[in-house]
Order: structure tokens, then sequence, then C-alpha cells
């Protein structure tokens, strides 16, 4: 296992480990880890005890980030100790292969490479020791270990719904429904305040910010040419020095309009004409308009969250299935594809056989059915439902694909015995060779996440090959100059930004990272 993820263990910090880790003052200069529960203060975050672990991390391993890496890696392999446990705890063959596959395969890269990524990791290590827990009737252990995971990274919500399924093992529907009534209500109090902590971040409260500062500017130019038409309003940037750090966005652009002022004499003019002449009466808002401002297109709005959740499902299920390249930012599907329509048939296909399974009473006790739900719970959170801060760089992620992985190497490993069984192979071949086709998908896994490993070893040619890939995504050409720029490669930085404002005229963020870098240019000449 070393082998095989070492290649990415001296790539260093990635993308926002910086913004989070190792550049954030309440992880560096707080006194006490504490600070992240407070839910009046600014520090307070979406996963608090997630940022706990890394305040001691930090003070253990400071900037060292191998040894973050290698701690990843450890915890990805107790994850495959505790599904093989809890595969065996459900009596269910084949253990072995299942969790070597979900070791092995290419979707974990990111998880273990990416040292912010330990949230998932930890998170998800909880969840295993929850539903451990409540096969060997630990019931209170179980409670403790879910409201540990949803601390740590609250992409565990839908879990419950699993817990009445394993429930049902040693009790009756109506039993497990209340005993699984606690995980619901913690899941319910941890994602309110999971939804608090994303809203009161700063990183989004700046986001929120640029983009609301970005409109107003529009309105104020449109308000100023119809009101005024005499002068015009001239923009003043304000000229403050823009700090860039690791991954850190740039701070927004801050702009004020300032009215271009008249001749004293021609300004007394005025004020005496207005003391003469009455000012016009402004023009009355119709109902017509007012009404289509509080008008909500709920039918934009649906066809916008299905397309997203067929595009997901479809996404994550090729990926762990069919083996397609895999890259940090992945492209958004154009609305005119015929990959959309395909995309729908496909999530319709598959509710459809969920639902028709759940009708059937013998099927839900299966664990194939477990699996099948297991991987519902896990993707609902990331199918484009909820909002997730990561959707405004791409809609799909492999880090959030983790807990998918699991159900979906069990059930594929489960589909090969099927097979096997169904056309008799094991009187027809040795053990030898029953044993090498579990092995294929594992081993043509395990390959290609050596490649995509070797991959995150070097950040800038990992940022190129996900342009060539993605040539329309701003924000990776923004993070690849911003990585130039520490290089002390600023003429490339601005070449790199210049093509990114060539793609997206309108944004302020490549505006103000370019006049940072040409101001940096000709401070250096």
């Amino acid at each position: 296992m070393l082998v095989v993820y070492a290649a990415s263990f001296y790539s260093g910090s990635l993308w926002d480990d910086n913004v989070f880790i190792f550049k954030a003052e309440a992880i560096t200069k707080s006194p006490h880890p504490f600070v992240f529960f407070d839910y009046t203060s600014s520090n307070h975050r979406a996963w608090p005890l997630g940022y706990v672990f890394f305040w001691i991390l930090y003070r253990v391993f400071a900037e060292n980030f191998i040894w973050y890496k290698v701690l990843n890696l450890l915890v990805h392999f107790s994850n495959f100790y505790l599904l093989r446990r809890f595969l065996q705890n459900l009596r269910i063959k084949h253990s072995f292969f299942m969790s070597l596959l979900f070791l092995f395969h290419p979707l974990q890269v990111e998880s273990v490479s990416w040292i912010f990524q330990l949230n998932t990791l930890l998170a998800t290590s909880f969840v295993l020791l929850c539903l451990n827990c409540l096969l060997e009737n630990k019931y209170r252990l179980s409670l403790l270990f879910f409201a540990l995971s949803l601390l740590t990274k609250s992409y565990a919500v839908f879990v419950p719904f699993i817990c009445i399924l394993i429930l049902q093992k040693h009790f009756t529907f109506k039993q497990s429904v209340l005993r699984s009534i606690p995980f619901f209500i913690i899941s319910l109090i941890v994602g309110l305040l999971t939804i608090r902590g994303v809203n009161s971040s700063d990183k989004e409260s700046q986001i929120r910010e640029r983009f609301h500062t970005q409109n107003a500017q529009k309105t104020v130019k449109e308000e100023s040419i119809v009101a005024i038409p005499s002068p015009t309003p001239a923009i003043v940037e304000n000229e403050e020095a823009i700090s860039l750090s690791d991954e850190n966005e740039v701070a927004p652009e801050t702009i004020e309009v300032v009215e271009s002022t008249e001749p004293q004499e021609l300004a007394q003019e005025v004020v005496v004409e207005q003391a003469i002449t009455p000012p016009p009466e402004p023009t009355p808002v119709t109902m017509t308009v007012i009404k289509e401002r509080k008008v909500f297109d709920w039918v934009s709005f649906a066809h916008t969250k299905l397309q997203l959740m067929a595009n997901s499902i479809s996404f994550y299920l090729q990926t762990f299935l069919v083996g397609r390249d895999h890259f940090l930012f992945y492209p958004l599907i154009d609305p005119l594809a015929l990959e959309n329509i395909y995309n729908l048939l496909l999530f319709f296909l598959f509710i459809t056989a969920y639902l028709f399974f759940l009708a059937d009473k013998k099927v839900i006790q299966t664990n194939s059915f477990l699996m099948a739900t297991l991987f519902v719970c896990a993707w609902l959170p990331i199918s484009g439902i909820f909002y997730v801060p990561f959707m405004k760089f791409a809609h799909y992620s492999d880090h959030w694909a983790y807990l998918c992985s699991i159900p979906l190497s069990v059930l594929l490993i489960q589909a090969i015995n099927h097979l096997i069984t169904r056309f008799n192979l094991r009187n027809k071949m040795s053990s030898l060779m029953i044993g090498l086709i579990f092995a294929m998908p594992i081993s043509f896994n395990l390959i290609k996440t050596i490649q995509y490993s070797s991959v995150f070893n070097d950040h800038e040619q990992m940022l190129r090959r996900n342009i060539l890939h993605n040539p329309k995504n701003t924000f990776v050409r923004r993070y690849l100059a911003a990585k130039l720029h520490r290089n002390g490669e600023t003429r490339y930085a601005i070449e790199e930004l210049i093509k990114a404002q060539t793609i997206d005229p309108g944004n302020m963020e490549v505006k103000v990272q370019l006049d940072y870098y040409k101001d940096q240019l000709k401070k250096e000449k």
C-alpha cells in the first residue's frame, strides 16, 4: 500500500490545505482548539472536530507535509480493516476482495494525497465504527461514533436510514425505527449547525460579498446612467496591497463610485433652478414588475436540481466501474449535450429499480439492498440537491465519493460472484482461476491508482493536465498562476491570467489577481 500511494507523498500542500490549515490563524495561533465549537465567533466551523484534529496535528507536525500524508494513509488503511470487519459481521462472502478493491481504487488517491481530506477519512472511520457497533449490539457507542462522524465531516447525515436496516437484524421494524430516532435527531442538529457554519465562515462570506459587490457595481452603473445623465461616474479602485497566500483566493476588489463635480457657479444655478422648478414625479412601478421580481421559477429550479442529480450519479457510477481519467476539477456538462438525456435515463432507471426492490420485503432484508441503500445515503449529500461550497468550481469530486466507494466495491464483487455462480464456473475452473477473476478489477484499479498518484507528485503538471481536459475553468488557471508566482515565474503567471480573462472577461477575481501580478512585475524590474 505504501508503494502504491508513496508517489504523492512529496507533493506538499494542495489547494486549500494552506487556506484552512497552514495559513489559518485559528489553527496556527489559537491557544486552544475549542474555538471551533464557539457558534458565536467567526472561528466557528461547519466541521469543528475536524479542525480540532488539525489544531493538534499542526503542533505535532508543523509544516512537515509528508507526515500528514502518512497519517492519511494510515487512516485509509484502518478504514480497509473496519470495512472488512463490517462485512464479516454481515456475513458477506469475499469480504477481503471487496475491502481490497476499496483500498486500491483510484477514487481514493485524492483523499489520501490531499491533507485537508483527513476530515473525509476520519468521518468514514467513525461511520464504520458506528455501523459495526450496531451490529455488535453496542448501541450507545454507535450513537457516539455517529455524532463524532458528523462533527468531523457531515456527509453521513442520511446514515440513520442504514441504521434502521441494520437494527432489523435484531429487532422488529417498529423497534428499529424507534431506536433510530436519536440518530435522526443528531443528524438534524449537526446538519443545521453545518449550514450555519458554512454560511458564517470567512471564506463563504468573502465569496458572497464578492458576488453582491459585483452585482451592486452593475446596478450602480445602470442607475447612474438613467438618473444622472450629465455627470459621468468614475470607477476608483482601492490600491491596497493584495496579499496572496498559497492557494488563497484573492481578496475582492473594493470599488467606489464617485460622481464628477460641476463648477461652483454651475452648481449654484442648478440649485436655483431646482428651487423654482418642481422635481419631476417619479415613474410609478407597475404591479407587473413587482410580481415578476417576486416570482420564483420552481420548474426551472427543479429541472436544474434533477439534471444535476442525474449527472452526478451517472458520473460516480461510471468513474467507479469504467475507470475513466481522474482530475482535481472535472468540467461541467454542456446543457445541450446528449449526455444529459442519457444521464437522466440512467437516473430514472436506478431510482425505479431501487423503489421496485424496496417494495419487496424479502429483498429489503438482503445485504445487497443494504449496500444499495448505503450508496444512496452516501450519494445524496453530494448529489447537488444540497448546497456544497466546492460546487462553485466543479459539480463532482473524487473525495466526495470516498464513502460511496464502499457499497460500490461490495456490489461489484457480489455481481462477479453472481455471474460465477450463474454459469457454474466453480465446477469448471480451479479455485486459483476463480481468485484471479476476483482479482482482475482490483489489479486494473491498482494500476490506475499508481498512475494517478504519480500525477499528484507534481502540482504544476497536474494543473496543466487539468486545463487540457477542462480549458474553460478559470479557477484552475488562477490556481496555476498563483503557483507560478510563488515560484518566481510572474510573467508566466500573467500569461495564464490573460487566458483566463479571455475566457471570462467579467471575472473580477481574475482582474484583481492580474493587476496585482503586473504591479509585482513592475517592481521587480
